[in-house]
């Protein structure tokens, strides 16, 4: 305090942040790290939260089936981007897959048409729960397999054993 013009006493402190500001930054890397290896990864991923399906993170490979994919996914247009089932039912959009998978339903081999203004893509979804762990809260990964080239081989063979079984020399 100061009293008739002249300072009584000053109390300083000191705190050393250093370890808090070093945890921060070691936590936004492992982060930036993550989305790194997420992004490596060949299969089209995205991961969701448990209960609503929101989207948290769609890695690169995303891409390759959502070219012009929308700042956030959710505003994708129903009209130009839909589901399919391999009967050409369209699928409700509550029954995608991420929003299955958010629900608690886990998906292996989940065959799906994947139409977009540029075509239909042919997918197989499957889906994985991971748990809170690590001081990091439950997400679904939902890894979506484009399996275009082997459908085209699947009907190139059909083709070629059709064309085989007309060939009366051949027979």
């Amino acid at each position: 305090p100061v009293r008739d013009g002249s300072v009584e006493g000053v109390i300083l402190t000191k705190v050393d942040a250093t370890t808090e500001v070093l945890a921060r930054e070691s936590a936004a890397n492992q982060g930036k790290w993550l989305e790194f290896v997420l992004n490596l990864i060949p299969i089209p991923t995205i991961l969701v939260r448990p209960g609503s399906g929101g989207v948290l993170f769609v890695n690169s490979a995303s891409r390759r089936i959502l070219p012009n994919l929308p700042a956030e996914i959710e505003t994708l247009d129903p009209n130009a981007f839909y589901f399919t089932d391999l009967s050409g039912s369209r699928v409700a959009r509550q029954n995608w897959p991420r929003f299955r998978a958010a629900r608690g339903e886990e998906l292996y081999g989940l065959q799906l048409l994947w139409h977009t203004p540029n075509g239909a893509i042919p997918l197989v979804v499957e889906t994985r729960r991971l748990p809170a762990v690590y001081g990091h809260p439950e997400v679904v990964a939902v890894h979506y397999q484009d399996v275009s080239d082997l459908k085209e081989a699947e009907t190139a063979l059909r083709e070629s054993v059709s064309e085989l079984q007309r060939e009366p020399d051949l027979r």
